[in-house]
């Protein structure tokens, strides 16, 4: 027989009592806690799940009505043992599978609070995390603080107002939590009322403090910050520059003329590609004329022939209107200043409404009662209106007598179409009064003029105003303009100041510089000469297949260059009604893919950083730009003011990168306040993806390194490299201009680890536009923005930007990268394409773990991989994924390297691989809707729900509608 050890002491000390070990549970993971804080004090997961149960109940119902399960007898209060505290909330049901899914919730809810209260202290910080980046608590709260660091309040007023605020939309989100949950109880809401309350006024109080520490913050922080301070004059700015044709540089305006205009080689690939693009079709026209005329149009990208020999690219029409961007930036600066003033004076006006009061002192004289609201108008009337004005008469746009018509001041009309036609009747009558006044005749025969008048005006191109009054008609030989006094239509008028600048700049700016370079805005003398340089063309033709190939080249080039001419002007592809039900929803649509899909676009933007290298080099990108950045920050800053005064890297103030490659920038919202209020959203979501900042700050660091090599190319001369000669002569600066930019920096500049051009004190215009042009031609060129001779023309059509869109970038990428690249073949060339397939390669794997599938173990694939995401190869590889999508990877890159489909399109259907983001939706609501009928989900079916909302694909929210898509497939997914 054995005797074990404790019988052996059982028989000397008597039995053992055995005591219980407690086992300490591990703390949980702070993911774990992430997860419950979301479903428990966090608006979308919860209602999120919450969803998902009540989709369920009705999925169960649906079933059982089917298979003739039901039971109208069925009594759930005899199923509910251990659970009647909770008894409401099983009152509706009609089965026991009903009653077994509301206690699954019942007990994940409690499980959650379990979860939490383990935690510890760790689980307060989680619940306030989720409480925090709640959209319902942090656009209001958020919107508090910034109000607190912009107007000037002190501390306890700071304190008390966005407690105020924190307590309020607490309160709206702990209706919709109770709404939400089963188990949530009163005395949790009152707390969490409470702790709001609390921690926003912690935050507030904590707002003047960092304000005084930040001398300076306005209400627009970044337009601030990213600016210089508008309230310094620039006496070079565009509009004192002189009214003449050799305003952008002398040298530079005669560059057309002296070159051939003859692209160089890319290894034939120019030809290959060719065909997608206006600008390369223009540039590689058999037509001296009409290469001379592009050239001059649109900005060129490319390298052309003469440029080694220092013959320079001229300055281009679309350069130019960049320009006219920092005047335009500047003032809405400025008005963001003087709002601040405003208010922190005691002032009561919503930011909308001084903006309001800034358009109606334009018209009266810019005079007003508001000190700040007449300010603001004087600078807009200083830095805008006037130069505008100057130029235009210049060019006889404008009568050199012009007068102002219908007020006191000049502001141009731009008509609240909405409006007008909500109230048509009412303006058609006032037309109609004033017709009467005026001249004079029978009731019905003005009646029908107003209601002619009131048609032009509602079918003026979306984005653009006739800054020429609108032509009134009486008769063929009868014309007359519509001078009714402002006053009289002003309920028609758009009167915010920010939106009439923008309107107004945009339709203006392109016509004075269309007729500085070409005679006139439609280039009709341009175009005369190109048909009779095609006719001579022809007449020596050997043969009749000849001519006629030459007549359709003629055509395809007079519509090319017409088409990037109108694309400057905002009328190409212009719907004949703004107003009509497709083109409105069409924007929209546009508008809400950007939303919903773009928000990890800075991501996908990695690649950008290798750009500089590519174009520069690895050792000038070192020495010119990082090491600047890390070792000398205020002078780089200083630097980079440049840029911005040239009217680059504007990004902050005005996002035009970030809209351009989502298209959805060529319009501005005129119609229904909810238009109005997607199209607000748009233009904030840049900032919001931090887009906006990643462009500013990359087009600024490009534009550092741009201003030393021309400056110690400029001070070298005759001695520079052949490199630096052809580089200049890229970007607009023959040897005569770099000259003279040489002898001013040599009088205004500083050196050392950052040259300071310090263009406010130049006095040679010429080299002042040289130097500026330069910085922004070469700013948008290196960090790939879309210009107007890069996308294929149907993608300007209401149609084509809806089936295109998202797909700029490639066009764009296939001049500004592809062929630029291949032209130069050097060595900066092929390190920054490996730095940048390498970038892309990181992005793969960033994007692959966002999305939580595993990447390749396969070295193929990921160069594939960083190969697409860089953009290297533009619309080919586009093209490329497209075909793998429809061959099912027989045809396309994966042919050639093996491995599964391209990451990029994994999500994407057939049709919405081809067709855009707007089928691929089409495509996610039929999966959403069959689902819903259906009652049958698959995680598929939820992906497709969540890709419909906004802001889903932010980067930094990410993470949250990870959860409530987590939360719904547990629910729906069998």
């Amino acid at each position: 027989m054995i005797i074990t050890e404790t019988e052996a002491l059982e028989s000397v000390q008597g039995p053992i009592r055995q005591t219980p070990v407690e086992i300490e549970e591990p703390a949980p993971a702070f993911r774990s806690l992430l997860s419950s804080a979301g479903r428990v004090q966090n608006t979308i997961l919860s209602g999120g799940v919450a969803l998902g149960a009540a989709l369920e109940r009705r999925q169960l119902r649906t079933r059982n009505q089917v298979m003739g399960l039901e039971d109208p007898d069925y009594n759930p209060m005899q199923d509910i043992t251990g659970y009647e505290r909770f008894a409401r909330s099983f009152r509706d049901a009609e089965s026991p599978d009903e009653v077994y899914a509301v206690k699954r919730r019942i007990d994940r809810e409690l499980e959650d609070r379990r979860v939490l209260e383990a935690g510890g202290a760790a689980g307060v910080v989680a619940q306030l995390a989720a409480g925090v980046i709640d959209p319902i608590n942090l656009v209001p709260i958020g919107g508090s603080v910034v109000r607190s660091l912009s107007l000037g309040r002190d501390v306890m007023q700071s304190a008390v107002r966005t407690a105020a605020t924190g307590a309020a939309v607490a309160t709206g989100a702990e209706v919709a939590l109770q709404g939400s949950q089963v188990t949530r109880t009163a005395q949790e809401s009152i707390v969490g009322i409470g702790a709001t309350a609390l921690l926003s006024g912690i935050l507030g109080a904590a707002a003047p403090l960092v304000r005084e520490m930040i001398p300076g913050l306005s209400a627009r922080v970044s337009r601030e910050l990213t600016l210089p301070d508008p309230t310094r004059p620039d006496p070079l700015a565009p509009g004192s520059i002189p009214l003449s044709a050799g305003d952008f540089g002398s040298a530079g305006a005669m560059a057309a003329t002296q070159m051939e205009v003859k692209l160089k080689g890319a290894l034939g690939v120019e030809k290959l590609v060719g065909f997608a693009s206006p600008i390369l079709r223009t540039v590689q026209s058999p037509s001296g004329a009409v290469r001379r005329a592009a050239v001059e149009l649109a900005e060129t990208p490319f390298d052309l022939a003469d440029n080694a020999a220092g013959v320079a690219t001229p300055i281009a029409v679309e350069t130019r209107i960049k320009m006219w961007q920092a005047p335009l930036a500047q003032a809405l600066v400025d008005l963001d200043l003087r709002y601040v003033e405003y208010r922190k004076g005691g002032g009561d006006l919503s930011f909308k409404g001084f903006k309001e009061e800034v358009g109606r002192a334009m018209r009266r004289g810019d005079e007003h009662l508001i000190a700040q609201v007449q300010q603001a108008a004087q600078v807009f009337r200083r830095k805008l209106f006037d130069p505008t004005k100057k130029h235009a008469i210049a060019v006889k746009l404008l009568p050199e007598d012009v007068q102002v018509i219908g007020a006191d001041s000049y502001l141009s009309r731009v008509y609240n179409v909405e409006k007008i036609s909500a109230q048509r009747g009412e303006f058609v009558e006032t037309l109609v009064k004033w017709l009467k006044h005026d001249q004079g005749g029978d009731y019905y025969e003005l009646k029908a003029l107003a209601e002619q008048i009131t048609d032009h005006i509602l079918k003026t191109p979306e984005g653009r105003v006739p800054y020429e009054a609108v032509p009134v008609r009486r008769g063929p030989a009868n014309e007359r303009v519509l001078n009714v006094p402002d006053e009289m239509i002003e309920p028609w008028l758009e009167s915010d100041i920010e939106t009439v600048a923008r309107f107004y700049a945009r339709s203006i700016i392109p016509d004075i510089e269309l007729s500085r370079s070409f005679g006139d805005p439609t280039m009709r003398r341009v175009i005369s000469g190109i048909r009779d340089s095609y006719q001579d063309m022809i007449v020596g033709a050997k043969n009749e297949a000849e001519r006629a190939q030459l007549a359709s080249r003629r055509d395809s080039d007079i519509t090319d260059l017409a088409a990037m001419r109108d694309r400057l002007r905002g009328t190409y592809g212009a719907p004949a009604d703004p107003s009509g039900f497709f083109v409105r929803g069409a924007r929209l649509v546009r508008n809400g893919n950007y939303l919903s899909l773009l928000g990890a676009m800075t991501e996908s933007s990695i690649p950008d950083l290798a750009r500089p290298v590519m174009v520069h080099g690895v050792l000038r990108t070192l020495r010119d730009g990082v090491l600047p950045l890390i070792t000398n920050f205020r002078q780089y800053r200083l630097a980079t003011e440049e840029a911005k005064r040239a009217g680059a890297a504007l990004d902050m103030v005005l996002d035009s990168r970030a809209m351009e490659l989502a298209d959805v920038g060529d319009a501005y919202g005129r119609h229904s306040r909810f238009e109005r209020g997607v199209q607000a959203l748009t233009e904030r979501f840049g900032k919001w993806a931090l887009m906006a900042p990643w462009n500013a700050a990359l087009k600024q660091f490009t534009s550092v390194i741009t201003q030393h090599e021309i400056l110690s190319a400029a001070v070298r001369g005759a001695g520079m490299s052949a490199r630096e000669l052809f580089h200049l002569a890229q970007w607009g600066i023959s040897p005569e201009v770099a000259g003279r930019i040489a002898a001013e920096f040599g009088k205004h500049g500083e050196r050392g680890s950052v040259w300071l051009a310090n263009t406010r004190a130049w006095t040679d215009r010429d080299a002042i536009a040289g130097f500026r042009a330069a910085l922004v031609k070469e700013a948008d060129s290196t960090i790939v923005t879309v210009g107007v001779g890069d996308r294929p023309l149907w993608m300007s059509t209401e149609l084509g930007k809806t089936v295109g869109q998202f797909k700029s970038f490639a066009f764009a990428s296939t001049q500004r990268v592809l062929i630029s690249g291949l032209q130069r073949r050097d060595m900066a060339t092929l390190n920054g394409t490996l730095l940048s397939i390498a970038l892309g390669m990181g992005v793969y794997g960033l994007k692959s773990r966002a999305a939580g599938r595993e990447t390749s173990d396969d070295p193929a694939v990921w160069v594939r991989e960083g190969v697409d995401r860089s953009g290297i190869l533009g619309w080919l590889y586009e093209a490329g994924n497209i075909s793998e999508k429809f061959t099912r990877g027989l045809i396309g890159p994966r042919a050639i390297t093996g491995g599964e489909l391209a990451s990029r399109y994994a999500s994407r259907g057939v049709f919405g691989a081809l067709f855009g983001p707007t089928v691929g939706r089409v495509e996610d609501i039929a999966k959403a809707t069959g689902a819903a009928v259906s009652g049958e989900f698959t995680e598929s079916d939820v992906r497709a729900l969540r890709r419909l909302l906004p802001f889903q694909n932010l980067f930094y929210l990410r993470w949250l509608f990870d959860q409530a898509q987590e939360g719904a497939a547990g629910v729906l997914v069998d």
